[in-house]
């Protein structure tokens, strides 16, 4: 209240909220700094990050946005925008800043590779979906979201539901006997469907032998 300008006060303010995940209170006085001609990479990532945990997508973009003219090439930008584009379904500009994120990036790879299956399942690119979420296991085999997308991409991609049957059992059996799997929405879902496609599979043998 004494200083009401001073930058130095207020910067180090909104850098005590954002560490603490007061987002509403993060958002204020960086918004406050930039009011008052503050304007670095630090400050729009943060603020970014604090409207992106508020589900404020966007906003959360703006700023991203801005804090990639400090840094051009920045894969971690370019990931974090191609997830908030896929939250909005601004499926070309999620392409883009996917691809962007795989081409600047170091190995590993896999959450980006991840995010661009996500983006091409979106727009119902098979294709291009079981092409990236196959390179994101590639660099991790462990990467459960990306397994559990190949099983979903496989069930609208492949015609041999035998196939995709085989991927969501091993899904299935990989993570059962995990210590949260009662809880696992994932989890709950691949064995709904396991049910599902060993029905659709007998009626389909029944009938042929008809």
């Amino acid at each position: 209240e004494s200083y009401p300008t001073n930058v130095e006060i207020i910067g180090t303010l909104a850098q005590s909220y954002y560490y603490k995940g007061w987002n509403e209170e993060t958002i204020t006085w960086f918004e406050k700094l930039i009011s008052l001609g503050q304007n670095t990479q630090f400050i729009r990532e943060k603020l970014g990050n604090a409207y992106y945990k508020d589900r404020m997508y966007e906003l959360a973009i703006k700023n991203y946005l801005e804090a990639l003219k400090f840094s051009p090439e920045d894969a971690h930008l370019h990931a974090t925008l191609a997830r908030l584009y896929n939250y909005i379904e601004d499926l070309k500009a999620a392409e883009m800043h996917g691809l962007f994120a795989i081409l600047y990036k170091d190995q590993p790879l896999d959450e980006e590779y991840y995010t661009l299956s996500r983006t091409y399942e979106m727009k119902k690119d098979w294709a291009n979906a079981m092409k990236y979420v196959n390179h994101s296991l590639k660099e991790n085999p462990d990467n459960k979201n990306a397994e559990y997308t190949r099983a979903i991409v496989a069930d609208n991609y492949y015609e041999d539901k035998r196939a995709v049957l085989k991927l969501y059992e091993d899904f299935v059996k990989k993570y059962d006997s995990s210590k949260y799997a009662k809880y696992d929405p994932t989890l709950k879902l691949a064995k709904e469907r396991v049910t599902s496609l060993n029905r659709e599979i007998f009626m389909a043998d029944d009938s042929e032998e008809e």
